[in-house]
């Protein structure tokens, strides 16, 4: 500490404050929506209304990572059967997750294959976004984490 004409002047506060700052996120781990997709899901429309029960035994989506990150495989089980589709991991970003369904035949109006943009909201709760769709257009279904 210096004194001044007066004035007390520290300058171990000033370098503590960014010390304390970086301890206070230790704790926090960063988002990873990848890792977040993964487990049971399950689809919830706006006819479904508020507190609506989830009823993954019947319908439920389940999204498998790939050990190395590149694929998602999903199970989707619906009134008793069960599909499978595998996608390509295309890009991570802070909240989204970009996926290629393989072998997707569709094509966006400028040629380019069909994309998906998983979009979280949470860590429990995300909506798909077409790449070609207007920039804040979601699916009318939400996709919402089994318990």
């Amino acid at each position: 500490m210096t004194r001044n004409r007066g004035r007390l002047y520290s300058l171990g506060l000033g370098a503590a404050i960014p010390l304390w700052a970086a301890m206070a996120t230790m704790g926090e781990a960063a988002f990873d929506p990848l890792h977040a997709l993964s487990g049971r899901w399950e689809a919830r429309g706006p006819a479904a209304g508020p507190g609506r029960a989830a009823d993954c035994r019947a319908n439920s989506y389940e999204y498998r990572i790939s050990a190395d990150g590149r694929h998602v495989e999903l199970l989707a089980s619906r009134g008793g059967k069960t599909e499978r589709e595998r996608f390509v991991v295309m890009q991570v970003a802070n909240d989204r997750v970009l996926l290629l369904v393989e072998g997707e035949p569709g094509r966006t109006e400028y040629g380019g294959p069909i994309v998906w943009w998983a979009v979280f909201d949470g860590h429990n709760r995300f909506r798909w976004h077409r790449d070609d769709w207007p920039r804040n257009s979601m699916t009318a279904l939400e996709w919402r984490r089994c318990w």
